[in-house]
């Protein structure tokens, strides 16, 4: 019976060596997947996070930019008045023009 036992207890051994290596590997692996598992939930939490910060400062920036709030700010305080009609177009011959623009590129050539 002593002779039966040694062969089988050295094949086990061999055999449960691998499996418990495997096992461990296994273990460990599925721990690191948990693990960045949670640091990628972490990470989209802390993008959405910023991502509404950079929403909310662009309403602000928009609020404050809005053409009711600088117009507003224009006549209280700095006492500016906004004019209702367009502002007189000022025509230009196109030689005239050409002229001018032959003069001062001599000048500054």
């Amino acid at each position: 019976m002593n002779k039966d036992k040694g062969p089988f207890l050295k094949i086990f051994i061999a055999a449960a060596i691998p499996i418990a290596a495997s096992l461990f590997i296994y273990v460990l692996v599925t721990q690191e997947i948990k693990s960045l598992n949670k640091e990628k939930i972490n990470k989209e939490e802390l993008l959405l996070e910023k991502i509404n910060k950079v929403n909310q400062k662009m309403v602000a920036v928009q609020q404050l930019s809005s053409e009711a709030r600088i117009t507003t700010i224009a006549k209280e305080s700095l006492g500016l008045i906004r004019k209702g009609e367009e502002f007189d177009k000022i025509r230009i011959d196109k030689y005239k023009a050409d002229q001018i623009e032959k003069i001062v590129n001599e000048k500054y050539e």
